[in-house]
């Protein structure tokens, strides 16, 4: 099998080995990557993509994932289970989510909703709507959407 981490996708792609599979690579080189290899069937949204024996991967840690998916075909769930104890990683990202995390993008601001913030990027692990947000800020889901955009210069969801 033959694999590549972020930008290695190029290297795959020049050489042909792309050519009508689906492949990813960093999000930031989405653009030039589709203009430049128009025969991959490119898949932005990917944390690491397989298509036969060729695999690749988002970005660097994205890197990890697509191994511990290979650790996993070879050697087993446990094993895979282990190396990512091990490492003190989430065995698992699903590979359906987008590259990047808009919540960890966002400017903390330091108006009323900085301890908002920091408290949903420690509890990614649950489901955050709208209305469990505006409850924990103490408003009603209208007016807390609002003040959100206009605070924060995006919305909430």
């Amino acid at each position: 099998r033959v694999a590549s981490v972020c930008s290695g996708a190029y290297v795959l792609a020049e050489a042909g080995l792309l050519d009508g599979r689906r492949a990813t690579t960093h999000w930031g080189r989405t653009r030039d990557f589709v203009a430049r290899y128009p025969k991959v069937k490119f898949e932005p949204d990917q944390i690491f993509t397989r298509d036969g024996n060729v695999w690749t991967s988002a970005g660097i840690t994205a890197g990890i994932d697509l191994a511990l998916a290979m650790v996993t075909e070879d050697q087993g769930e446990e094993i895979a289970q282990q190396a990512a104890r091990h490492l003190v990683l989430y065995h698992r990202r699903s590979g359906g989510q987008s590259q990047f995390s808009s919540l960890l993008e966002l400017k903390t601001p330091n108006g009323r909703f900085g301890a908002l913030l920091s408290w949903a990027r420690e509890n990614l692990d649950a489901p955050l709507t709208v209305e469990d947000l505006a409850d924990r800020a103490g408003m009603s889901a209208r007016h807390f959407a609002r003040a959100f955009a206009a605070e924060t210069g995006t919305t909430p969801s």
